[in-house]
């Protein structure tokens, strides 16, 4: 309750007390009065000082009669302000009742904006995820358009070296089908539509741009022409530098020399593995004189800090298998990885001019 209801209520409880006293007073009348008859019926009492004694309470009577009526009114205006206390008091009340439901109602109203707000917080950090998802899923396609794109780029880069290379083989196949026309010219034994040693240099030469084939290789050119079996021979060579052409062209895209070249790639042109050496016996490379029987003339651009414009090869080639001193054979440097991007030919020459530990 309100404290002007507690001073209210203090108002009417005096007012109460006020009245009771009032009520207690009215209630003795009769006995009063009947107490007055007595003394009026008693002739001793119709003296001065008995006069007196009843004008005396008659004065009193009228006295508590004023009061009564005093305290009537006192009491039914407090009983008024009661009745208002009572009405304010049922209305604070019920001004209570609604401020507390709209309290409740304001309570359930902030549990549900907490509620409200951790289903945000919950939602804000599944977007901060699926942002950070997106932003990733974003990155990782740009990634793979690049990727793609460089894919791509790769392939139409291949795809143009297939085209160079289809075009440089298709001219290897009809340099090589047409060999014995273009390679016959310069044998001195050559008879038509046959193969020689000078001819199929002569065509090397001149369609083999990444064979490096200096006058100092072929002294001894000749000599495998007046061979028996020259032709053949001849048409073997012509294979075995084609074939050395075709790796040249083709070392940049793979990882390997020319025995790993004959090895493992699908070229036709290839050569067999047996027909290549890539080194000497170790005799052969501890002996200084036969070491100098292959030291052969080679480009300045291939070791310019060497002044004498030759170099120790050992890797060579074996067209024709077996035995014989008049067998060629092709010594030659892989610089396709240098500076030249060529194959140097050393030599091309009878087996009697490279003698080993078995000559």
């Amino acid at each position: 309750m309100s404290e002007r209801g507690d001073r209210e209520l203090g108002r009417v409880a005096g007012a109460a007390q006020f009245a009771a006293a009032a009520v207690v007073a009215w209630a003795l009348r009769p006995a009063a009065d009947a107490l007055a008859q007595r003394l009026i019926g008693d002739d001793r009492l119709h003296s001065h000082r008995a006069r007196m004694a009843i004008a005396t309470r008659d004065g009193q009577i009228a006295t508590l009669r004023a009061e009564k009526e005093k305290a009537e009114h006192k009491s039914a205006v407090r009983e008024a302000r009661l009745a208002k206390a009572n009405d304010e008091l049922a209305d604070l009340r019920e001004k209570l009742r609604i401020s507390e439901e709209k309290r409740e109602g304001a309570q359930r109203r902030a549990d549900l904006v907490q509620g409200l707000q951790q289903q945000v917080g919950k939602a804000e950090r599944r977007l901060t995820v699926a942002n950070q998802e997106a932003s990733d899923f974003e990155q990782d396609l740009k990634s793979e358009r690049a990727a793609k794109q460089q894919a791509d780029e790769e392939l139409e880069s291949l795809r143009e070296v297939l085209n160079t290379e289809k075009a440089k083989s298709s001219a290897l196949a009809a340099a090589l089908a047409d060999s014995r026309t273009k390679a016959v010219d310069g044998g001195e034994n050559a008879e038509p539509g046959e193969y020689s040693f000078v001819g199929i240099v002569a065509a090397a030469r001149e369609r083999f741009n990444l064979l490096e084939i200096p006058d100092a290789a072929l002294k001894h050119i000749k000599e495998l022409d007046r061979a028996t079996n020259a032709a053949v021979r001849a048409e073997a060579t012509w294979k075995a530098l084609v074939a050395l052409h075709e790796y040249a062209a083709k070392a940049e895209y793979f990882n390997g020399g020319f025995y790993e070249w004959c090895q493992h790639s699908d070229s036709p042109l290839r050569l067999s593995p047996a027909k290549v050496a890539m080194t000497e016996s170790e005799t052969v490379r501890k002996s200084a004189p036969l070491r100098d029987k292959r030291r052969f003339e080679v480009a300045r651009e291939v070791d310019p800090s060497d002044p004498t414009g030759r170099m120790v090869m050992l890797a060579h080639l074996k067209p024709v298998e077996g035995g014989g001193e008049d067998i060629p054979r092709i010594y030659f440097h892989d610089d396709t990885g240098g500076r030249t991007k060529k194959i140097h030919i050393g030599a091309i020459a009878p087996h009697s001019q490279f003698p080993n530990t078995k000559s």
